[in-house]
């Protein structure tokens, strides 16, 4: 299974700790995009495909909603729209803040086989839902398995076409997630296909961190945690931080 993801200087510790979890579990075909050559030098001794990606965005964490972060995000599309281009191989985008417990890619191709069975899949997403009784209902951009093909390149062109557009709008709602929804519920690329991974597959932070539901779950995605300090917080409070504490002098 190919893995793709990008990162710059302010989520970079962050980005390490995903590909030190990665490599616990026998996860290693990962390839991280860098925005800097500071995330580019520092990840040269880590277990990963690097590529440089060009930037304007500078190289602090941005939160959720920002200008920047939206900024952020259409570069994110941009890495997805070329992997598609590049290649007709199936892969999982991440966002760098994912924690690995096992190694899911037996699972992962068996819950795609089974519903490509029944109709063709573009991409299936993890969940964003806060309730597990709507565990399917919010889609989230953060991890996303995707088949290459006309249709997924048709709606993640529609999603930067749309994210582009609202960046300066000043609505921390109008980022490439709910973008997606939107597209998807109002049917504007016809017959695109999705499915949503149950949340015991991909857990989001909000039942990991918040509820304290801990099941059997292959990843963590650390989200619903705003800024690095708070997410590193959380994670090493539930023992998924992997990386050594900095020693001061």
């Amino acid at each position: 299974m190919r893995y793709i993801t990008f990162t710059n200087k302010g989520s970079l510790e962050i980005c390490k700790n995903m590909l030190v979890s990665a490599g616990n579990v026998g996860v290693d075909n990962i390839t991280v995009y860098t925005l800097d050559e500071e995330s580019y030098n520092q990840l040269q001794d880590y277990n990963c495909k690097l590529e440089r990606f060009e930037s304007d965005v500078n190289e602090e964490y941005h939160s959720y909603g920002s200008t920047e972060f939206k900024t952020l995000m259409t570069y994110k599309l941009n890495i997805i729209l070329k992997n598609i281009s590049e290649s007709d191989e199936d892969f999982v985008y991440m966002d760098c803040d994912m924690v690995f417990l096992k190694n899911p890619n037996e699972v992962l191709r068996h819950l795609v086989s089974v519903v490509e069975g029944d109709y063709n899949l573009n991409i299936a997403f993890s969940s964003d839902a806060l309730t597990e009784q709507r565990e399917d209902a919010k889609l989230c951009a953060g991890f996303m398995y995707i088949k290459p093909n006309d249709k997924t390149k048709e709606f993640i062109e529609k999603t930067l076409q749309l994210s582009m557009m609202s960046i300066q709008d000043g609505n921390p709602d109008t980022c490439d997630q709910i973008m997606m929804r939107n597209i998807i519920s109002s049917s504007q690329v016809e017959n695109f296909t999705h499915v949503v991974f149950p949340i015991n597959f991909i857990t989001n932070g909000h039942f990991y961190f918040s509820e304290k539901i801990r099941r059997d779950e292959f990843i963590v995605h650390c989200n619903y945690k705003v800024g690095t300090h708070e997410k590193l917080m959380h994670m090493k409070e539930a023992n998924i931080w992997y990386l050594p504490e900095k020693m001061e002098v």
